[in-house]
């Protein structure tokens, strides 16, 4: 008999000890639940990604990029050589000029012609 209390002694014990780390493991679980992802989260995240390795062949590299760069800076180079719209305004209005007057100029010619033939 005393064996068998000294058995069921332990067992209570062995069981109390349980008891404490399954309270353990309890909090730690209710603690951490709300940080833990389901299944369905899991899918729309896998979806992303993706999404993700699919955009990532269309994406430029380091090296495009300073082509790119390269580019830009040559047309920064040809930037002050180019017209400005002033120029264009100052050009135009001298061809409309030269255009005016040559017509003048032909239209007096036109009737200086005529005054002799008629």
């Amino acid at each position: 008999m005393d064996d068998l209390l000294k058995r069921m002694g332990n067992v209570e014990s062995a069981v109390s000890d349980i008891r404490v780390q399954v309270g353990s493991i309890q909090t730690t679980l209710q603690d951490s639940l709300p940080n833990l992802v389901t299944k369905a989260e899991l899918g729309k995240c896998e979806a992303a990604i993706q999404a993700v390795h699919l955009l990532l062949p269309h994406l430029a590299t380091k090296n495009d990029v300073s082509k790119s760069e390269a580019a830009i800076q040559a047309v920064h180079v040809l930037l002050p050589h180019l017209a400005t719209k002033n120029d264009v305004s100052k050009s135009e209005s001298s061809i409309i000029k030269w255009l005016i007057t040559t017509q003048i100029a032909v239209a007096a010619l036109v009737l200086a012609i005529m005054r002799f033939f008629v």
